[in-house]
């Protein structure tokens, strides 16, 4: 999964501060950055089965991108793929609102 993620009025490196500052913040209780991963953290640990979010390399002018991982040997339940991405676009919904102009999700898996 992709999520890209377009500002509104700011820059693509001060909304990334804003993200991590709001995942950083007493107010964003699910999710934490650790080693430049992002991670939800749920006390049901509840889609978190061995995933994370990472932002890609900035080779877009226009917007942030991040992407899902699998960790090596994890095996998640395939709506947890779906489930994960939107939770994080949802927490940015409803924490940045003001700062963000647009999201667009894709996915990414292979299609038969």
């Amino acid at each position: 999964m992709a999520i890209y993620i377009y500002p509104k009025k700011i820059s693509l490196q001060d909304l990334l501060s804003r993200i991590y500052a709001s995942i950083n913040s007493d107010k964003t209780l699910t999710w934490e950055i650790n080693n430049g991963r992002i991670i939800h953290t749920a006390d049901s640990e509840q889609w978190n089965e061995g995933g994370y979010l990472y932002q890609a390399e900035q080779n877009n002018p226009t917007c942030l991108v991040f992407y899902y991982q699998i960790l090596e040997g994890k095996s998640p339940r395939p709506d947890t793929y779906g489930v994960y991405n939107g939770r994080f676009v949802q927490m940015l919904l409803n924490k940045l609102t003001q700062e963000i102009e647009r999201f667009e999700v894709k996915d990414l898996r292979n299609k038969s």
